[in-house]
């Protein structure tokens, strides 16, 4: 009985003794289940005088057992119950047996006038430590494997959908096919959850048939099924499956759903026997099954963890079934004292426990801290673009920006789906005694599988599990992007130094040969994936489709696939073999060597300008902009920061893209009076007659429009430019666009519309003018500095501060003085190099000698051939790679 075989009491696996004339036979006993004795023994007294005895028996797992005998028992309590009736006859007719319980043992016998429920009997018992028998009203310790111990039993259900005509056999075939094909319809989901097959325990054909289920009155069955739940208008034969398992009433009946068959972990083998008969007879599976799934919840005990393990059976199109299993743990602490998982959990927890709480919760925190300080960053950034702009499309413009904000929005999804699943798995509840009374009667001989809502409990607790592994599948997918992501983001922050930049530079180097050599590859590979469809797919899974073809020769290309097999299985042997070896040569020897040349190519390139790059040191602007100003004492009191000298250049470069954009057509320009580089000497009298009358023209229109006070004078400045003739003149549209009004002027009058005045803080243009006032010129000048600069010629030239000072007021020609030369100290302070080493304010021979050595030398090596220097680095680099 511990081990769930009850021996003579259910029919399984009993021995029948080999016929043979020979009494003293030794042979073992042969197993039949298809001839079952009841009880399993046999009377060896005529044999051999033995008494009777049971039969050894093979289990399922072919193992020879001599099985201990409830009937022995029972004989024994009899026979000291009988003591004082000499005359009484004891045999095992007067002993019931579970394989008939409508026997007529349960009835009064004609001997003693009593059934067997009459007889009284005492077992008396003291508890241990290993009982023998465990507790009536207790969990059989029912394990999958080793120490995984099952939670409640093994759940079945399934899915089913509706039967019709299958439309993809020809038209004159469809009606030899009407009920054979499953549908998958939205509009029949309704459909898909009615009852079906029948209650074996009421068809007098089947093993499980109880004669007292239909016996008199004829409405017995009421006491099982309601009207609506019968089968026939008869009312004699039932349903055998409910969708929601014949749950009734209220609790959490409206949970219990897809036909649930739950095999109880305090089954034995009979009543197991029993619901597989159940299952077999009563038609469970049939056509329109269209998914069977088997969970197994365990609980994984040493480790503290829940497991679900799932199997799930669909019906292969050319016939059969597929399956497929899954094993989720999910790594959460099932500790009683530790966790919410049991429903009377206490708040102590162990220090070890206790102490992986706290870091979690301390790296949670940090984690959440440097979140929210990155996307402030971000948001302080865009703000900033938006109020120097005036709207935020320039920050969104660039990729870097859009690169940050697309991972910060995945990790807040990955936060997201993180929080939902702590929130599931803290209130998941299991049973503290692994145990669900899913059914009304575990003892029924009829309606066997009728569902309570403890079956709803069950399958909900099997619902948030699968619920909790797709939150965490989310959750890593989501990560896995981010983490992706975040490496985008760091080859892109590394971009600005020239050797830990040096992957994005080659990359963008070679952007646009890789984009047609990945074009040229997409298109080959297709091909082929076509060709291997044609080739192979008849027989191959490789080959099944353009796609898995694709993704084999990927495979193939990289050393992942072995495709021996499926050129011997080929129809034509040497097509398969011409195939192979022209996508090996092709991808292979030509394109991916290719790949290799342009990026070495590149690499060179970037790797020589590098070289010939002679900036600051970006460790050290970094550490400059980390300490702020006081890195610049040099500097004093016309330090600017570097976002002032960004806006500074920013502004600058605007005004020259205004300037160069003047004749583009369609351009809004406002035309001067004066050309811009003073009056060109024999300038042609059409001009001046143009420029003439067209002051006469505006003089009139501002006395018009200054007599009706409608519009502002610098209105009718806004020329647009139409195109550019022949002669070099551009064609303006005037303000009100009527072609007798327009003019061909000198290129040289055309001013940009308006011109963005050079911006600066107040602050700051205050402190430099005030220097410049009290001190004196000589704090904002520096002799000693210079701005290395790369000449085309592969030269390095040098630029003093004067050159900077010319440089900025010739492309800002109002900014002030002083504002040019604290611009232009700023620049050789922070990017040029200062060729007074001893700090004497002075460049010595000497100083100025070894600046000159170091020039030199700088300038011969980049005056070496660099087309030459160039093949034959890459030529060297590319018969490197590919040996």
């Amino acid at each position: 009985m511990n081990c769930g075989f009850d021996d003579g009491d259910c029919c399984v696996s009993t021995c029948v003794m080999p016929d043979t004339e020979d009494d003293d036979s030794t042979e073992e006993c042969v197993t039949d289940d298809d001839d079952c004795l009841s009880p399993a023994r046999v009377d060896k007294a005529v044999q051999g005088g033995l008494g009777t005895q049971p039969w050894p028996y093979y289990t399922h797992n072919g193992d020879l057992t001599y099985p201990y005998s409830t009937q022995d028992v029972f004989m024994n309590i009899l026979e000291a119950k009988t003591e004082d009736q000499k005359s009484f006859t004891r045999d095992f007719s007067q002993l019931p047996s579970l394989t008939c319980p409508d026997c007529s043992t349960y009835e009064p016998s004609e001997q003693n006038g009593t059934g067997y429920l009459s007889i009284p009997f005492e077992l008396n018992s003291t508890e241990n430590e290993f009982p023998m028998f465990p507790p009536l009203n207790g969990t059989l310790d029912r394990q999958f494997i080793d120490k995984l111990r099952i939670i409640g039993g093994v759940l079945l259900t399934q899915s089913r959908s509706k039967i019709g005509t299958c439309t993809k056999v020809p038209k004159a075939l469809k009606p030899l096919f009407k009920t054979s094909c499953l549908f998958t319809d939205d509009d029949l989901n309704d459909a898909v959850k009615v009852p079906f097959g029948v209650d074996p325990t009421f068809i007098s054909t089947e093993s499980l048939y109880r004669e007292t289920n239909v016996a008199p009155p004829s409405d017995h069955w009421r006491s099982f099924y309601d009207d609506d739940e019968m089968k026939n208008v008869k009312g004699s034969i039932p349903y055998g499956f409910f969708f929601n398992g014949g749950c009734r009433g209220g609790g959490r009946c409206h949970e219990v759903k897809n036909y649930p068959i739950l095999f109880d972990v305090n089954f034995n083998v009979s009543r197991m026997d029993q619901f597989f008969s159940m299952i077999s007879e009563g038609g469970y599976i049939d056509d329109e099954t269209a998914e069977l799934k088997v969970s197994i919840p365990v609980l994984v005990y040493e480790y503290g963890k829940l497991a679900l393990i799932s199997i799930v059976f669909t019906p292969a199109p050319a016939g059969g079934w597929e399956m497929e299993y899954s094993i989720d743990i999910i790594d959460v602490n099932v500790d009683e004292e530790c966790s919410g998982l049991f429903q009377d959990a206490s708040d102590e927890c162990d220090a070890s426990t206790r102490r992986k709480v706290y870091i979690l919760a301390v790296w949670m925190f940090l984690f959440g801290i440097c979140f929210v300080y990155l996307v402030y960053q971000e948001l302080y950034e865009m703000y900033k673009s938006t109020k120097i702009e005036g709207h935020p499309f320039d920050y969104f413009g660039d990729f870097g920006n859009v690169l940050d904000i697309c991972n910060y929005m995945v990790i807040i999804i990955g936060q997201f789906y993180y929080s939902e699943m702590a929130y599931e798995v803290m209130s998941i509840e299991i049973s503290e005694s692994l145990h669900y009374d899913a059914y009304v009667d575990y003892f029924a001989v009829g309606r066997l599988n009728h569902a309570t809502s403890e079956m709803g409990e069950f399958q909900s607790l099997i619902e948030k599990i699968e619920h909790v592994v797709y939150l965490r599948s989310m959750f890593k997918t989501w990560v896995s992007v981010a983490l992706m992501l975040t490496i985008l983001q760091l080859l892109k922050n590394l971009h600005f130094h020239p050797s830990l930049g040096i992957i994005t530079r080659t990359v963008l180097g070679a952007l646009e040969d890789l984009s047609f050599f990945f074009l040229l590859f997409l298109l080959v590979n297709i091909i082929f994936g076509f060709l291997g469809v044609i080739i192979f797919g008849d027989f191959s899974e490789e080959f099944t489709s353009v796609e898995r073809s694709f993704q084999t020769g990927i495979r193939l290309l990289v050393g992942l696939y072995d495709p021996s097999d499926d050129v011997e299985n080929a129809p034509i042997a040497w097509v398969a073999t011409l195939y192979l070896w022209s996508y090996v040569l092709i991808t292979f020897f030509i394109l991916l060597n290719a790949l290799l040349a342009i990026i070495v190519e590149s690499y060179d390139r970037i790797k020589e300008e590098a070289q010939r790059d002679h900036s600051a040191d970006p460790g050290a602007l970094i550490l400059r902009k980390l300490i702020g100003a006081s890195a610049h004492g040099d500097l004093g009191s016309c330090y600017i920061t570097e976002e002032e000298l960004a806006r500074v250049f920013k502004d600058i470069h605007l005004n020259i893209e205004a300037r160069e954009r003047v004749t583009v057509p369609g351009m809004k320009v406002r035309v001067s009076d004066h050309p811009m580089d003073g009056p060109e000497a024999g300038s042609s009298p059409k001009k001046d007659l143009a420029a003439e009358k067209r002051m006469s023209r505006r003089n009139s229109i501002e006395r018009m429009i200054y007599r009706e006070n409608t519009f502002l004078t610098e209105d009718i400045e806004e020329w647009t430019v139409r195109q550019e003739n022949l002669d070099g003149t551009i064609c303006l549209d005037s303000p009100s666009f009527n072609p007798r009004d327009r003019e061909d002027v000198d290129v040289r009058l055309l001013c940009p519309l308006r011109v963005m005045q050079v911006r600066m803080p107040a602050s700051t243009v205050l402190k430099i003018t005030e220097q410049a006032s009290h001190e004196a010129f000589s704090k904002l000048q520096s002799k000693s500095r210079f701005y290395l600069l790369t000449a085309s010629d592969g030269h390095i030239k040098l630029l003093d501060q004067m050159c900077l000072v010319c440089a900025l007021r010739t492309v800002a020609p109002t900014m002030n003085i002083a504002c040019c030369y604290a611009i232009s100290l700023n620049i050789l302070v922070r990017y040029g190099v200062n060729a007074d080493v001893n700090g004497d304010g002075e460049i010595s021979p000497d100083e100025w000698a070894a600046l000159d050595v170091i020039l030199r030398a700088q300038g011969a090596g980049a005056a070496v051939d660099p087309q030459h220097t160039k093949h034959a680095k890459t030529k060297h680099r590319l018969i490197s790679l590919m040996l």
